[in-house]
């Protein structure tokens, strides 16, 4: 976080970048690897590593000179990494909105990078259909020019863009763009700031923590350059196996793709790794909790928890009550507790898609066996979050097509029959216990 404060105090990110300096002495740009062939989309070259000028057909732009290359400083004023997939990550971190913007530093995504290099947005190719998590990553100033063109590029191909999770303050640009919007669900938010974690509103959480620290757990973060190798190899090795037993409560027969984080501890990045230990810190991991940031670090996501099957009672809420209070204490301003799908989608908006909406109350109020909605909604909010809105922004507009090219591309209802039998064995034996969950609206 130091790194992160400094940085802050030095740069505003969302002014225009300086001019670059001239050609032949910027290290970043000397001697990188060229290859043969440019990877497009919709016919603009998505510049990841760069080629040498003489290698591309960039008949459609300027040639890369100077005034090509200060379309690509990244947002503190240098060159961002020459690599495709660590520029992306420094995207998501820097202009990162919702849950969802670090998500897109994983395998997987194809980048879609604006003609100025200043922003670009992330999709996942199933058929015709371009689905966007992450939303627009660009300075505010360049997100309506990144949208036009990414329209541009699909609209010439005759390809339907789906972006996840839009903000409410984002929705006239997307809709002045030709989407129709749903509202898709609610993000609950922790102002840390204003968390004081006192009086009867936070009893349970408090409950929780200090249960867990009765029987000697302890909390601490994983970092790796803290850790000898050999040592990082067997923490390694203990996470994945606790981060493997997470499947075996779920129906689905593997885990559900783009939408959530898998955790890989050979790919980390910026994300932040915090476990708890058993026996006051020396025994085993009972669980651990992975947190990706946004907006420049301002907010942290709590996206990956995951615990053993016999954890001690509490171990995720105590996981996350002691990470915001580290967070807290950093200056950082908020996290995340992800999107709650469906919440409050029953009233119609203006120009919404009808079926999409009633597809969502459909699937989080009968389907919960496979989406839990509920159980979710309730544990979240014992953390007393706010919410707010996040959109389901469909171009040119929903369809049956756009719904089953979604769920084929996530994986959702690829169920494993064993495990489903015993998910519906265990909720029937819990049946009273959740008989008052729900959602509201």
């Amino acid at each position: 976080m130091q790194e992160l404060v400094t940085w802050e105090k030095g740069i505003d990110p969302s002014s225009p970048s300086e001019a670059p300096p001239a050609s032949g002495v910027c290290p970043a740009y000397s001697g990188v690897q060229a290859f043969s062939g440019v990877q497009t989309f919709g016919g603009y070259p998505m510049l990841g590593r760069l080629p040498a000028a003489h290698e591309l057909d960039l008949s459609p732009f300027p040639p890369l000179n100077e005034s090509r290359l200060g379309g690509l400083l990244s947002p503190d004023g240098h060159f961002p990494p020459t690599d495709d997939t660590d520029r992306l990550e420094h995207y998501a971190f820097h202009y990162g909105r919702c849950y969802d913007a670090y998500l897109v530093a994983e395998p997987g995504w194809e980048p879609f990078w604006s003609r100025t290099g200043r922003g670009v947005v992330a999709v996942i190719r199933q058929g015709r259909h371009l689905f966007s998590s992450g939303g627009l990553l660009a300075p505010e100033a360049y997100q309506a020019d990144l949208l036009a063109e990414l329209v541009e590029a699909a609209d010439a191909q005759r390809q339907v863009l789906t972006f996840f999770n839009i903000p409410e303050e984002q929705l006239p640009s997307f809709r002045a763009a030709g989407f129709q919007a749903t509202k898709w669900g609610e993000e609950a938010l922790v102002d840390l700031p204003d968390c004081s974690w006192s009086g009867k509103r936070y009893e349970w959480v408090r409950r929780q923590s200090s249960y867990c620290r009765r029987r000697g757990l302890v909390v601490s973060e994983c970092r790796r350059e803290d850790v000898a190798p050999p040592g990082w190899e067997a923490l390694s090795a203990e996470l994945s196996e606790v981060a493997s037993l997470f499947l075996d409560g779920k129906p689905q027969a593997d885990e559900v793709r783009f939408l959530e984080a898998g955790f890989d501890p050979a790919r980390l990045g910026r994300k932040r790794v915090f476990v708890a230990r058993a026996d006051g810190g020396r025994g085993r991991i009972e669980g651990f909790l992975a947190c990706n940031p946004c907006q420049r670090g301002r907010t942290w996501v709590l996206e990956t928890y995951r615990q053993r099957r016999d954890a001690v009672r509490g171990t995720i809420p105590f996981l996350m009550h002691e990470v915001m209070h580290v967070l807290r204490a950093e200056g950082v301003q908020r996290v995340s507790l992800c999107l709650i799908p469906g919440l409050r989608c029953r009233q119609p908006t203006a120009g919404d898609s009808r079926m999409a909406r009633w597809g969502l109350v459909i699937g989080t109020q009968y389907f919960n066996l496979i989406f839990d909605t509920a159980g979710a909604y309730h544990f979240k909010s014992r953390f007393r979050p706010r919410f707010e809105n996040r959109y389901l922004c469909v171009r040119p507009r929903m369809s049956l097509a756009t719904a089953v090219a979604f769920v084929r591309m996530v994986g959702v209802l690829r169920l494993d029959l064993r495990k489903l039998g015993r998910e519906i064995l265990r909720r029937w034996r819990k049946r009273s216990s959740r008989a008052t969950l729900h959602t509201p609206g």
